[in-house]
């Protein structure tokens, strides 16, 4: 196991973080399975819609690590929920590097399955962000 994988699996844990804390924000913290579900989204559902365009098996289903991730992810955000939120901008500089990073992850690994250039620069951004755009739609954010 290398570097890139141990940072691919924070990312994914504190992608599950943004997603459980954006569903506790709208009142779902007493909807254990909501908020999972929301984390559980929000860490991999932006590569799971790039890896099936492509035609790829998800990461997070080959490799359990990542469920192990989004659920330790998941327990952080229940349980130091206010104590993360008082460092909120710490954790939005995390998240802005976490989309910086899987953009370039989904962009290497579109360019691996010889996508042409402009549509692995479309696929880095889904990697990124739709993952974002799926947790707020659950739980109806603009």
């Amino acid at each position: 196991m290398q570097l890139p994988y141990y940072i691919d699996l924070i990312g994914t844990l504190v992608f599950a973080v943004s997603g459980a804390l954006a569903a506790s924000d709208k009142n779902m913290y007493r909807d254990i399975f909501g908020v999972t579900f929301t984390g559980f989204v929000t860490a991999v559902g932006g590569g799971t819609l790039r890896d099936m365009i492509l035609g790829v098996r998800p990461t997070w289903v080959v490799d359990g690590n990542y469920l192990i991730a989004i659920t330790l992810g998941v327990i952080i955000a229940i349980s130091f929920k206010y104590y993360i939120l008082k460092y909120r901008r710490t954790f939005f500089l995390f998240d802005t590097l976490g989309i910086a990073l899987y953009t370039v992850v989904g962009v290497q690994k579109a360019l691996f399955y010889d996508v042409a250039p402009l549509a692995a620069i479309i696929m880095g951004m889904f990697s990124a962000v739709m993952g974002g755009v799926i947790r707020d739609t659950l739980i109806n954010e603009v």
